[in-house]
């Protein structure tokens, strides 16, 4: 839950929105278990958690999601 009160919610915001662009979030927003990715930050996350863990972020379940989250409309 770093986008609360954590205090680099903005500075790892902007680094999501500056190398992950709007067109790859579109395109991979929906994880292989049919979850949808709320914004850029939680595609950056996503992404550390596969390279970390590989197929068992497939079905990331198990970790749950975080109430409250922000969320980005891409249509």
């Amino acid at each position: 839950m770093f986008w609360s009160s954590g205090g680099v919610r903005e500075l790892l915001l902007d680094y999501a929105n500056k190398y992950i662009s709007l067109e790859e979030f579109a395109r991979e927003r929906t994880l292989p278990n049919g979850w949808i990715i709320n914004t850029p930050e939680e595609l950056m996350y996503y992404r550390i958690f596969k390279e970390c863990f590989g197929n068992v972020a497939d079905n990331p379940a198990w970790v749950g999601r975080t109430k409250g989250a922000p969320f980005i409309e891409t249509s």
